[in-house]
């Protein structure tokens, strides 16, 4: 979009005053805010005040929790990576800092706006963006910017629950603290990542977080021709729709059960069973293995007649058995060694089943939602096969003939999967 050439001289004013370098980094050093002392993003802030691509303001404040706009982070990116200015291209404060952003792909012309739009605050899912193409890399999936900022390590949850806040304006603090990892990602340091602000994203990015969650399982994707190839879910295949109605599974989340922070686990409900099974004995049990994965599937039907039924099968999505050489899912000692179904433990009035994928409607109900899943041992012992698949259950109900595999995945040693 073309520039709308006007902007109010406040605006102008406040931003130079708000981010004009000082003089040199002796006298940005000496500073000392009386706004930042025991801030989490003191150090960072005092490290970029010193290197002189931000400065506070007069009254020896620097405000760490206002926001920041879309201009104010280009012009601050563009100085910290050192990235050639044209002194000429100064229409406006921001001209050559958009200038120098575009021509080295940190945005690109359609994204640069109008007045409004580079004076406004940035959203944290618009920083992500142009952080991560400040470090080199790029995606051609609108949605994945966020996974590679935070699987990088540029960007962490706003809590412990990895929350991402994406629609939140960008603080001064967190700007620079962004900043800071960008410019040791360009050092060659290798960033720490939050594990469930990266899952949180990757869910975001595509449904499921099997990649961060699960790696020894999913982070080794299968070779074709002898080359990795990063898989995603097909989604469109994994929705069904006849004339009688549609069935879909809405995500696909992977909890870490040796984790009590694992914000998944509010997923988990209390009727839920896992089946402990040894020879040919089923036994439901309630607590789940702390070193175990929890594999759950979100699945969503909808029908078009509405008679009261028993017995509607949906779709769901589960991960296929080890081939270890038996069906059991735990060993002598009561450890899980193999893939075990979950699913909620409900009675008919008759007696009580498992509620994998099979549904009761009354007459006139139309929709409903459920929540599946398996539950699989955190480093398995694999003797056989190494490797891995997620089916699709058929809608057997909606007139849907045949399942379907979605998903391969080989084992990957190094992380765990012997």
């Amino acid at each position: 979009m073309k520039l709308i050439k006007s902007i109010k001289m406040v605006t102008l004013l406040a931003s130079i005053t708000a981010f004009v370098p000082l003089a040199s980094t002796q006298a940005a050093a000496a500073v000392h805010f009386t706004d930042t002392n025991g801030h989490w993003a003191e150090s960072d802030i005092r490290l970029a005040v010193s290197k002189g691509y931000v400065d506070g303001y007069v009254d020896e404040t620097f405000k760490p929790n206002n926001s920041i706009t879309r201009a104010e982070f280009v012009k601050m990116l563009v100085t910290g990576l050192a990235f050639q200015t044209d002194p000429a291209n100064s229409e406006y404060w921001h001209s050559k800092f958009l200038a120098s952003a575009q021509a080295n792909g940190l945005i690109t012309k359609d994204e640069t706006g109008s007045d409004s739009d580079l004076n406004r605050n940035i959203l944290r899912d618009e920083m992500a963006k142009i952080a991560v193409r400040g470090t080199g890399a790029t995606t051609n999936e609108e949605n994945k910017w966020m996974y590679l900022a935070t699987s990088k390590g540029i960007i962490t949850g706003l809590n412990e629950s990895g929350e991402l806040g994406m629609d939140k304006p960008t603080t001064r603090a967190e700007a620079i603290t962004v900043i800071e990892r960008i410019l040791k990602i360009k050092s060659g340091t290798v960033l720490p990542a939050d594990k469930y602000a990266t899952s949180e994203a990757e869910i975001a990015w595509h449904r499921t977080n099997v990649y961060s969650m699960a790696p020894e399982y999913f982070g080794s994707a299968k070779k074709y021709n002898g080359v990795p190839r990063e898989q995603v879910f097909p989604w469109d295949e994994i929705r069904y729709e006849s004339k009688l109605g549609m069935s879909e599974v809405e995500k696909y989340i992977v909890i870490d059960m040796d984790d009590p922070r694992d914000p998944n686990k509010k997923y988990l409900q209390d009727n839920m069973r896992w089946n402990k099974a040894v020879g040919k004995t089923r036994t439901p049990i309630a607590e789940i293995p702390s070193n175990s994965y929890v594999f759950l599937s979100f699945n969503h039907v909808i029908r078009y007649e509405t008679p009261k039924i028993n017995g509607f099968q949906i779709s769901t999505l589960y991960l296929h058995m080890f081939n270890n050489g038996n069906d059991d899912s735990v060993d002598s000692d009561g450890n899980l060694i193999n893939i075990a179904g979950l699913a909620p433990y409900v009675s008919n009035g008759l007696g009580y089943y498992y509620q994998g994928g099979i549904l009761h409607f009354e007459e006139g109900e139309s929709e409903a939602r459920l929540i599946t899943g398996q539950i699989g041992p955190k480093k398995p012992l694999l003797t056989k096969d190494r490797s891995t698949s997620i089916y699709k259950s058929n809608a057997r109900s909606l007139g849907e003939q045949y399942g379907l595999g979605i998903y391969d995945s080989e084992f990957d040693a190094s992380l765990g999967g012997k």
